[in-house]
């Protein structure tokens, strides 16, 4: 059989035997708080111990709903901290898949931009190249030039060389006319002169 703690304490003025498993501390806190809310309702007053001790029983009583509705809601409040809390963990979890698909889009964005980047590096070779190339072709372009100037001064040259030749075909021409005529007219004289000595002669 169990033993018990029997404590004697004073309520309101009374002496009470009280027998209990609890610990005598318990058991004389416990009293204590009865004794002061009975005094707190009654002190001062001419009531019967009886009616502050029901007095003190619906106080009591009035506290102890008061703390089971303060537990309830405590208990309501931990379930929707506890909800709560697992839609932030779903969320949380959400985050981090969603972080792991952007590393993941980041580590390709980076893979492409290497390879633009490398393309860039050979398109740029070729570009330099283009130019070298572009440069060259360019003074090529400048000695054609100069020979294109060179062959038009030539053209230019022969094309009037016949303007030169003719002219001086032209003045050989005349003078072979202005000698065909001076011969013609020493003919001329000639004949004149062979008719008068044929004249005389008769």
């Amino acid at each position: 059989m169990d033993s018990k703690n029997v404590v004697s304490v004073k309520i309101f003025g009374q002496e009470y035997s009280i027998a209990s498993d609890k610990p005598r501390e318990y058991i004389m806190k416990v009293a204590d708080y009865v004794d002061s809310k009975m005094n707190e309702i009654g002190g001062g007053t001419y009531q019967s111990t009886s009616s502050v001790a029901v007095l003190t029983a619906i106080n009591l009583a009035d506290e102890l709903f008061n703390t089971e509705k303060a537990y309830e809601d405590t208990i309501a409040e931990n379930y929707s901290f506890k909800e709560a809390s697992q839609k932030y963990e779903e969320l949380w979890q959400e985050a981090q898949r969603t972080m792991s698909s952007y590393q993941e889009q980041i580590s390709g964005a980076s893979g492409q931009r290497d390879a633009l980047q490398k393309q860039f590096l050979e398109k740029d070779s070729q570009n330099k190249q283009l130019i070298d190339q572009l440069n060259s072709l360019a003074a090529q372009n400048e000695g054609l030039k100069a020979r294109i100037s060179e062959l038009n001064a030539a053209l230019e040259q022969s094309q009037n060389a016949p303007d030169e030749q003719s002219e001086m075909i032209q003045q050989l021409e005349n003078k072979c006319r202005d000698i065909e005529s001076s011969f013609f007219d020493l003919q001329m004289e000639n004949i004149h002169l062979k008719n008068e000595l044929a004249s005389l002669r008769r």
